[in-house]
């Protein structure tokens, strides 16, 4: 299995944020350079303005004009915009790691179980209710379902894999999953604010604060917890660059709970089955008769 987790879509879903990561920090890092340097050229001296922006994009391939924008703007209002950029990558990621990990055809088959309501409703349910902490639609009622529905070889699966990948993730419980949910909700609701509340305090906002009262960074596994003002609906929301880089920790957090979580059901067997399958080159068609052994047939039925 992949060092970083048992799923494929969870390698993915780190080198995607590393990704990000990579050209996010030299970039904002090579702005506010470039912004003291142009700013002191502008001190005391009577510079031609479209000179000081060729300099600005010179090099950058860029063919409008993004001098004014960024520099008659405060630099905290820059990092603020590149938070929520940083946010959004970060929800983004963990959104596209369930809808990878519940795409595959045997989720099709867990979700038509659920009811009558049809595979792909159901599985839009689930990514939503995954990204929710306790209450009437949340994580708990899918994992359940998922584990209950597990074939016997999940148990074995359980087993010889879950020891060394909580090892590699650290020691978590039902609590830690919960309280990481709660901040997670948090954030997503507050980017939500800006994205679909005009940049005020929604009440859905405020609720996932009160949620999030009392929560120290032990109960996130974070060095420090971000300081985070009392929210009131109707308030301008504002979010800093510590914030969301706690975010992006707690989000690969969560994934990689999961991750481990969603090997003991049906869609972990799968997934087993088809990396096995894959890395052995071994193609199971009817006119083709396949010798195993025992603890093989085991994994496969």
């Amino acid at each position: 299995m992949a060092k970083t987790g048992f799923f494929e879509a969870t390698a993915g879903a780190v080198e995607r944020l590393a990704r990000f990561y990579d050209w996010f920090s030299p970039a904002l890092i090579g702005l506010h350079r470039l912004r003291t340097s142009v700013t002191k050229s502008l001190r005391g001296k009577d510079v031609d303005e479209k000179i000081l922006e060729s300099r600005f994009n010179k090099g950058s391939g860029i063919r409008w004009s993004a001098y004014h924008g960024l520099i008659s703007k405060k630099w905290p209002d820059i990092c603020s915009e590149a938070a929520y950029a940083l946010i959004n990558e970060s929800c983004s990621v963990l959104e596209g790691w369930l809808e990878d990990v519940f795409s595959r055809e045997v989720s099709n088959n867990v979700f038509m179980a659920f009811n009558d309501e049809g595979a792909n409703s159901l599985r839009t349910k689930a990514i939503k209710y995954m990204q929710f902490p306790c209450g009437k639609e949340c994580y708990k009622q899918v994992l359940k379902y998922l584990k209950a529905n597990a074939p016997s070889s999940a148990t074995f699966l359980c087993q010889s894999t879950v020891p060394a990948l909580r090892r590699s993730l650290g020691a978590y419980t039902e609590e830690t999953l919960e309280n990481l949910l709660r901040y997670y909700r948090l954030i997503k609701e507050l980017r939500n604010s800006v994205v679909h509340g005009g940049g005020f305090a929604t009440k859905n906002c405020v609720g996932a604060y009160c949620g999030c009262k009392g929560l120290s960074s032990n109960d996130l596994g974070l060095t420090r917890l971000p300081c985070l003002p009392q929210i009131k609906e109707g308030q301008r929301v504002n979010i800093d660059l510590y914030t969301a880089n706690a975010f992006v920790e707690v989000v690969l957090k969560i994934i990689k709970i999961y991750d481990i979580e969603l090997v003991e059901s049906r869609i972990g067997v799968e997934e087993f089955k088809r990396r096995w399958m894959s890395h052995q080159a071994i193609w199971l068609r009817p006119s083709v008769l396949i010798k195993v052994r025992p603890r093989d047939s085991y994994l496969l039925g």
